[in-house]
């Protein structure tokens, strides 16, 4: 089953690789790495809209355990 597609301002649910495509072609489509919890952008050029498609889960580094900053209270 394909992944939703999300549209800027959508909150993202998970981090992996995404596909970022624009509607008017001034930008060819891209793979790009987002993070869980982010608000998707908006394009800032007039008339076009964007969209994201999730391609593969892939964690970002400050989610490993092994990672995550320490606290040293």
């Amino acid at each position: 089953m394909a992944a939703p597609t999300l549209v800027p301002g959508a909150m993202i649910t998970e981090s992996g690789l995404y596909l970022v495509s624009h509607s008017i072609g001034h930008m060819p489509d891209a793979e790009c790495h987002l993070v869980e919890g982010l608000l998707l952008p908006s394009c800032p050029v007039q008339g076009c809209s964007v969209s994201y498609s999730l391609l593969r889960r892939v964690g970002h580094i400050l989610e490993d355990e092994d990672f995550k900053p320490k606290s040293y209270e």
